[in-house]
């Protein structure tokens, strides 16, 4: 009898992919039975940083890609926080990371969150705009204009919203000059701990991505974890758990995050329940998410019996 070991080969990477599938798609409704009379402040959310940024520089290996999930599956996996860089170029506002070119414009990017929320209509996502190089002139009014062609899509007061007022919206975080429109994230000190308060709106944010000694930048996001959950305002938390290793010619994104993702897994699923604001991380994967998503109450997974 004949041996197609290549059939079995293929038969297993398709029961691999339906399986990955299903596991992305597991958290697309997970907002539903949350109450929405509570501030996104007050919720555990996980974030992708760089969200688009897939593609390295140049070929380098771990120059410049954040993210193994596309947009589409970030958001069936749970991601609730999208981190999005943007040059103004020919007109468009390209995705970039740095000087990678990340072949993504953002307008493709804001139809992909239409269509996930128009599919998942309890659910909501915070969007952070940024000016990554390019001009300056044009940008504010380039995003403008996005902002413009489904303006019910989009929450652009300046204060953090209830999750009844966000459902089915995008909460613009506004990271570039030139308008007055969303949360003002304007000031955003480099590699910095930090609180911004601007108007009705308070950020505290850990974003320090310049790590020498994973160590360190661990207990950066530790602390940040215990101080969100032991707030008692309504800032919004947003701690950046990504990070580029500084000990090599140039940076390294995925030393630091094959260190971080595992401590934060085994963080996230042995701590308590409570706020711990929004953990915004390198290639982010669906147990990631869950075991951030967990961490609200009114979700948190019995534990197994043995």
């Amino acid at each position: 009898m004949k041996s197609y070991p290549w059939r079995f080969a293929v038969l297993i990477l398709i029961a691999g992919f339906g399986l990955a599938y299903k596991c992305a798609a597991d958290n697309a409704d997970w907002m539903r039975p949350l109450d929405g009379r509570q501030s996104l402040a007050n919720l555990s959310i996980p974030g992708s940083h760089d969200s688009g940024a897939r593609y390295n520089l140049c070929h380098l290996p771990d120059s410049a890609r954040c993210q193994t999930l596309s947009i589409a599956d970030q958001l069936d996996a749970g991601v609730r926080f999208l981190d999005i860089r943007c040059k103004l170029t020919h007109g468009r506002l390209a995705i970039y990371h740095g000087c990678a070119n990340q072949h993504l414009d953002f307008s493709c990017v804001a139809e992909t969150c239409r269509q996930f929320l128009g599919a998942h209509s309890n659910e909501c996502l915070v969007v952070s705009i940024q000016r990554e190089n390019g001009p300056t002139d044009g940008f504010a009014a380039a995003v403008q204009a996005i902002l413009d062609s489904h303006p019910d899509l989009w929450f652009t007061n300046d204060f953090v919203p209830t999750l009844a007022q966000a459902r089915r919206r995008l909460v613009l975080l506004r990271r570039y000059a030139g308008a007055a429109v969303g949360i003002d994230a304007t000031h955003w000190p480099d590699n910095k701990t930090f609180t911004n308060t601007r108007g009705a709106t308070s950020l505290a944010i850990q974003d320090e991505y310049k790590v020498w000694c994973n160590s360190h930048k661990w207990n950066a996001i530790t602390n940040f974890l215990r101080r969100a959950a032991q707030s008692t305002d309504q800032s919004l938390y947003l701690n950046f758990t990504s990070g580029s290793h500084r000990t090599l010619p140039y940076p390294r994104i995925r030393l630091t995050a094959n260190n971080i993702n595992p401590r934060l897994l085994s963080f996230a699923r042995s701590t308590p329940t409570g706020h711990y604001g929004v953990v915004i991380m390198d290639f982010v994967t669906p147990d990631l998410c869950s075991a951030i998503i967990n961490l609200n109450p009114p979700l948190r997974a019995p534990p197994k019996s043995d």
